[in-house]
Formats: C-alpha cells, structure tokens, sequence
C-alpha cells in the first residue's frame, strides 16, 4: 500500500512538471533599422511623451481618448495610435513579445509575425498580424521597445514602452517613432 501511494505521488509530480513546461521562445532575426522621418508630415501631428522620452507623429484628423490603461490613444475613421509604458522583469524581449502577440485569445491571429530589430540602438520588436486576426482587432500592429533601464518617476513605471498601431499606419509611425533615453 506504502508503495502504490509513493508511486502514484511520484507520477503526480512528475505530471506537474511536464504540464508546467513553457513554449520555446521565438527565435531572434535582426533586421534593417527603420529611418525616423528627416522633416515632418505636413499633415501630421507630432505626439510627446516626457516622461517616457517617446516623441510619434500621427495624422492630424486623429482625436486624443479615451486614455486606456493608462495609455494615451488617438483614433480617427482610418487608424488608432496608443502609447503605454509598462514593466516587465526576469523575461526576455522575445518573451516579451510572445506574451504581446499571443495574450488571451487571437488579438494578432493565430500566427502573428515578430520582427527584432533596434530602435534608436533600443532592442525592439514589431507585432504583425496574421491573415486570420478577428474582425474587432483587424489591422492591429505593435511595437514594443525594451528600455535599458527602468523608470520609476510620479508619472510612470516602464522598462518598456508599446506602441500599438493599425498596420496601414505602422511604418509611417515606426519611422517617426524617436525615444530618448
């Protein structure tokens, strides 16, 4: 009977451990860095984060609310801009950015495209969505930039900030997209 009981305890725990295994993290393929805008768009407006040290230009139609989670949010007919810092700690930036691209359902489909690269000398990640992304979400694009150190001032805690976007305006805003840290 001893037996039988340190056995079948013995096969619950190692179930345990097998159950717990985490997914294997994506692998890490640099690519290009993006070129901020030289002069900017005449019919763009330019966003400013101090605290955050984001500055972004977004289309001038585009209307400030409602703020999200704390983040700022711009919509228009065409597209949205939000901006948020957040903290994360002990996770990589692939881990990171797999935590963006698959989160509670299928935000970004059900096999969205991760892109590494830097920003300003930044480690960054852009979030595509798959063909298959749901009809409430379509066209939602991110970007997330890991900070090289966290802030911690009255305004904000970060150790990265996310940009998410609509994938028609992700490259214009990827380009003007300035962090000074």
């Amino acid at each position: 009977m001893r037996k039988i009981f340190f056995n079948l305890l013995s096969l619950i725990l190692l179930g345990s451990c097998v159950v717990s295994t985490p997914a294997a993290s994506p692998t890490v393929v640099p690519t290009s860095t993006p070129q901020p805008a030289s002069t900017p768009r005449p019919d763009w407006i330019t966003y400013l984060n101090p605290s955050l040290g984001v500055t972004i230009q977004y289309p001038k139609s585009w209307r400030y609310g409602p703020m999200i989670e704390n983040a700022d949010r711009y919509t228009g007919e065409n597209g949205f801009l939000e901006v948020t810092g957040f903290v994360v700690e002990g996770v990589s930036l692939a881990g990171v950015c797999a935590g963006e691209a698959n989160p509670f359902g299928d935000v970004y489909g059900r096999n969205p495209d991760l892109k590494y690269f830097k920003q300003n000398g930044l480690d960054a990640c852009l979030v595509l969505p798959s063909a298959d992304q749901p009809e409430p979400a379509l066209g939602r694009s991110a970007i997330l930039v890991r900070l090289p150190k966290t802030i911690r001032n009255a305004e904000v805690q970060a150790n990265h900030i996310r940009v998410l976007t609509s994938k028609n305006f992700l490259n214009d805003i990827l380009a003007s997209l300035s962090i000074k840290f």
